[in-house]
Parts: C-alpha cells; structure tokens; sequence
C-alpha cells in the first residue's frame, strides 16, 4: 500500500505521442479468472479478490513504492520506477497512467481489451522492449494475455458487489477473538511488519484480520505481511 498522490494526464499524453512503436503484435486472449483458478468458489465471501495481493478499482501508487506479489485493478496510475506486480498474475483492465514507461515483473500480465489498451511489440527502432499505450514496458520477462473486445478476465463490479453484500460477515470474523496480528516496526518507524502467523484461519482457509489506520505505513514507509499462509 502506498501513499496517493494524482499525476498529470498531459505528462503521460506527451509520453504516448513520443513514442515510435513499431509492429503491433495480437496478444493470446485471458480468458476468465475462472481458467486460471478452478478451485476458487464463485459465490463465496472474497471471491477471486482473495488471489490478489491487492485488488482494487483503481491503484494510485506513485511515490517510489513497488507493488509486490499480485495485484487486479481497473484503472492504474505509476511512476516508471514502480514495479507493478512481483510474481504470479497481475491485471490491468481499463487505464495506465504513468510518465514516461512502466515496468513489471509479473509472471502474466493481462491487459483490457484493444479499445483500451494498444500493444506494440517493440517500443521503437532502437529499442527492443515492447509498448503498451506508447509506454515502454521495461524488465519484463513474463507473459502477455489481453482481454478479447467485450471480454473481462474479472467483473469488478459484480466482485465488489459480492464483497460489499458480504461486508457484514467479514466483520463479524475480525470481531473474534484471534484476528489481531502482530505489527512491528523493524528498521524505521515508517515501516510496518505484520505478522499473521498467530491469527486463527475461518471459513475453510481465510485469515481475516483486524488492524487500524495507524498500523499502517506513514509517508514514504512501506508494509510486509507474513504468516499469511
């Protein structure tokens, strides 16, 4: 989680018409979230929001802080020295806002249909990295997939949906006893480290905890969740 702060349209506009992408490439197609993981229910409290290190409408992470693990949002606004996912699946569906380029290390990254996003298999004649939008992808060594026109590889909102309709229920878990992790802060005040190994797992094999506001990272600190599994 970082700290929000809004970045200028017109920076990453200039940045989209500087570019010299060259051959367009068709990505495979995502299909659902479905294909990726048969074995999360449907219908059950967290949905496919609980694969996701995080998982959001919009992302807004532009103060020097990486994403780690995985992360699913409709709309994300970066920096180019912002790794956006560190392992696993990450997805972008409607916007990429950022400066100048955009880096990840996801293992697949999926991007929203044609109608949002444009993919290039190089960014220019002198550089070899592909383009999404016009920006530069850097560091990436992972697989592309993008949705097919009139496709989602997740309905956030029939997700959010399902997570507001459950929002009672969850409540009651971190009411318990026994969801209270323990939060350190190792190295520097601003950072946080939350350690979930002592809180109990509910509903099959969820851990719900209960932390406050000033658990968090401040300004320019960053957090780390352990004992999660």
């Amino acid at each position: 989680m970082s700290d929000e702060t809004s970045s200028s349209s017109t920076s990453s506009s200039s940045a989209s018409a500087s570019a010299s992408p060259s051959t367009s490439s068709q990505l495979p197609a995502a299909g659902t979230w479905k294909d990726d993981f048969p074995d999360i229910d449907s219908n059950g409290i967290l949905g496919i929001a609980s694969e996701f290190n995080i998982f959001a409408k919009t992302i807004q992470n532009t103060n020097s802080q990486s994403i780690k693990g995985s992360a699913a949002t409709e709309e994300l606004d970066t920096s180019p020295w912002n790794i956006f996912g560190t392992s696993g699946i990450s997805y972008i569906q409607k916007t990429l806002d950022t400066t100048s380029s955009f880096e990840s290390n996801a293992g697949t990254l999926i991007l929203g249909d044609s109608d949002s996003f444009t993919y290039n298999s190089q960014y220019s004649q002198y550089d070899f990295n592909p383009a999404i939008n016009g920006f530069e992808l850097t560091g990436f060594t992972g697989s592309l997939k993008q949705d097919t026109i009139g496709s989602k590889y997740i309905d956030f909102d029939e997700e959010f949906d399902r997570l507001d309709s459950n929002v009672a229920e969850v409540a009651s878990y971190v009411r318990e006893s026994g969801h209270t992790p323990v939060v350190t802060a190792p190295g520097w005040e601003y950072n946080r480290e939350i350690d979930a190994s002592n809180v109990d797992i509910t509903n099959g094999n969820t851990k719900f905890i209960n932390i406050t506001a000033s658990d968090l990272p401040q300004k320019l600190g960053q957090f780390n969740f352990d004992g999660c599994l």
